[in-house]
């Protein structure tokens, strides 16, 4: 916000879905929503694992929050088909989507899981 004008940025009116975990996704998206659109960060049942990062004030990780503002959250389960729905519904309404920071096993699991689920 400059003076009385709130800066909508560049990037308002887009809608990103962050499925990212860890450092590098988190960071890249959490710059997409400082410059304006609307990041919606997915997590699994029981939160993102950073959440546990220490230090930790107010029972909230600093490293958590430091990667994560400028987004909303939302816990989706994408090993069931409701959770698949979810985030494809999602994604049909988004203009990107970021899913890149998945270790190798990981992905290789969620890609498996979602092709029974994806037309």
């Amino acid at each position: 916000m400059v003076g009385d004008m709130a800066w909508d940025g560049p990037l308002a009116g887009l809608r990103v879905i962050d499925l990212t975990r860890v450092l590098a996704g988190p960071f890249a998206s959490q710059i997409l929503g400082d410059l304006g659109a609307d990041v919606i960060k997915i997590e699994p049942p029981g939160g993102d694992e950073t959440r546990k990062f220490p230090p930790h004030r107010d029972g909230e990780s600093h490293y958590f929050v430091s990667v994560n503002r400028s987004k909303r959250g939302m816990v989706v389960d994408l090993k069931v088909p409701a959770g698949v729905d979810v985030v494809r519904r999602l994604r049909s309404r988004c203009g990107y989507s970021h899913a890149r920071t998945f270790g190798p096993r990981d992905w290789t699991d969620w890609v498996s899981g979602m092709r029974r689920y994806l037309p």
